[in-house]
């Protein structure tokens, strides 16, 4: 079995080697000589589905392939659906009521693209195949399935190739037949791109890139829908500097979590990966570079304990190896740890998804290319994540400890609490990030032990707020999230 590598001093990266999981297992796969996973997703029996493509015998044609694997990586069945002479699964998920749903995009003997759906049973066997179109042109972003029993297709669209792409979206009952149809251009005259979807109570979010061609530049945008489909506020990120989003996630604690990719031309200043913190109303919160040195973000899972872990690669360069990377970030976007992989056989290819497995660990699927031509599908199953859901303690070697706030990203109460070996002369105050001070919750003597303050916020904006420790002149602080 292949070790991970440790990234401990790749572009700069020291001090993550804290508390990262094993790998529990690592398996190549193999539908014909040409093939590869684009998603994966862990599925309630505790094993896997992953989705991708394979090459079809005589005229080398592709069919999107469905593997179902058991927790052991064990391949238990495969299906092969061949909708468009050239078909690509894009993406997988599991339905409420059994089976699963695939996004495929497809070409026939035209350089068209179509976009289709496929419901399946829990065996792979094929209920129903739709095809959806707009503008005559679509490539296919990503397919959730909505708690009305129906599902939601989203990607893009080009009128028959003769204008700029808009962001598309599909809404579909149980049977895949059609409720609405929409195309949306959050930029005149650019091209608006959709990647990524997700349902909340009273509707959905719809994020991608904006291009603008006259400058070659990329940024960001955030939609958020009604059920119908209409736009009910659009927010844009980033500087127009090649940030391009990846994932977006509805945050457990509120707002969202996008996770941007950002290029440049410039070899001088290389590639690397944000995480965007956004509140309800699309403000900005904070963001955070994870690092640079060529990184591309493929994936975001937001966690149980409102931290984050993302995926993404490193490519290779002149023909060499390219990296693999699992990262997982804490509630404020900071590094906790992270994990490096080579892929097998050649050492070039990459992981492309990202899911968290049942048992708390996490799944990962791409390509591995076997030789110059062609490529078999790679998947990673680590064990469980050994990081406890509450943020960790700052021990101090000062006589007194400051424990992260619970719980954190509050809204508008939150608990601090801190602890002395000796009795002390204690400051504790919170600041805002310019520096102002907006609470004092102790000032005065403590008695050695365990303290707890409550902190009301009411009446502050959202943002991010330092917790600060003073004891005998030496401090300890703590970044604190209200999120309204």
């Amino acid at each position: 079995m292949r070790k991970a590598i440790v990234f401990l001093a790749v572009s700069g990266l020291i001090g993550l080697a804290c508390g990262q999981p094993a790998v529990e297992w690592e398996r190549t796969y193999l539908a014909t000589d040409c093939s590869g996973f684009r998603d994966v997703r862990a599925t309630r029996d505790g094993g896997f589905i992953a989705v991708g493509h394979a090459c079809v015998r005589p005229d080398s044609a592709r069919a999107a392939w469905l593997v179902k694997l058991n927790d052991l990586g064990d391949t238990l069945w495969t299906r092969m659906y061949r909708p468009a002479e050239r078909s690509h699964g894009i993406t997988v998920a599991e339905v409420r009521t059994g089976g699963f749903v695939i996004a495929v995009e497809g070409q026939d003997d035209t350089t068209l693209s179509a976009a289709f759906l496929i419901r399946t049973d829990a065996d792979g066997d094929t209920l129903w195949v739709r095809r959806y179109t707009y503008g005559g042109v679509e490539y296919v972003g990503s397919v959730i399935p909505t708690s009305d029993g129906g599902f939601l297709l989203c990607g893009c669209t080009e009128d028959l190739g003769a204008g700029p792409f808009d962001a598309w979206a599909v809404k579909t009952d149980a049977n895949g037949d059609t409720l609405w149809n929409r195309a949306f251009r959050f930029a005149v005259d650019d091209y608006t791109l959709a990647s990524s979807v997700s349902e909340m109570d009273d509707g959905y979010i719809l994020a991608g890139s904006l291009y603008r061609s006259m400058s070659a530049d990329w940024q960001c945008f955030l939609a958020v829908l009604d059920h119908q489909g209409d736009t009910l506020w659009v927010r844009h990120y980033g500087s127009w500097a090649d940030e391009s989003l990846v994932d977006a996630k509805i945050h457990p604690n509120g707002g969202y979590a996008l996770a941007v990719s950002v290029s440049h031309y410039d070899p001088e200043q290389p590639s690397g990966g944000t995480i965007l913190r956004i509140a309800e109303n699309g403000d900005s919160l904070w963001s955070a570079a994870v690092y640079g040195g060529g990184t591309w973000f493929n994936e975001l899972r937001v966690l149980p304990d409102g931290g984050y872990a993302v995926s993404g690669y490193i490519p290779s360069g002149q023909g060499g190896q390219s990296y693999s990377f699992l990262r997982r970030l804490d509630c404020l976007g900071d590094s906790l740890w992270e994990m490096g992989f080579t892929a097998p056989y050649t050492g070039r290819g990459a992981f492309l998804a990202l899911d968290r497995s049942n048992d708390g660990g996490f799944i990962l699927s791409g390509n591995a290319m076997r030789d110059t031509l062609y490529g078999g599908a790679w998947a990673l199953k680590t064990e469980s994540d050994p990081l406890v859901t509450r943020g960790p303690a700052v021990s101090s070697p000062h006589r007194f400890t400051l424990l992260q706030n619970d719980p954190n990203p509050f809204n508008p109460r939150t608990e601090i609490t801190f602890e002395l070996t000796v009795s002390a002369d204690v400051l504790l105050h919170v600041f805002d990030l310019l520096g102002r001070e907006v609470a004092v919750l102790h000032e005065g003597m403590a008695t050695a032990g365990e303290h707890r303050v409550s902190f009301d916020g009411t009446g502050l904006p959202s943002g991010i707020y330092v917790c600060r420790l003073e004891v005998d002149g030496r401090t300890e602080s703590h970044k604190m999230v209200l999120l309204r």
